[in-house]
């Protein structure tokens, strides 16, 4: 992330590729992987499973 920032936008991409790298994988953690755990958690309970 931060060689490809880096390249295209000098010193200040370098500077935000990190952050924004971060920021990114914090987005991806919440909306994605926590969508796929509600959706497992409804498929448990949906089976008559209970929740531990």
């Amino acid at each position: 992330m931060q060689l490809l920032l880096g390249v295209l936008f000098g010193l200040l991409g370098l500077a935000l590729a990190t952050p924004l790298a971060a920021v990114g994988m914090t987005l991806v953690r919440e909306v994605y992987v926590g969508d796929y755990l509600e959706r497992e958690d409804e498929t448990i309970v949906g089976a008559g499973q209970l929740r531990p």
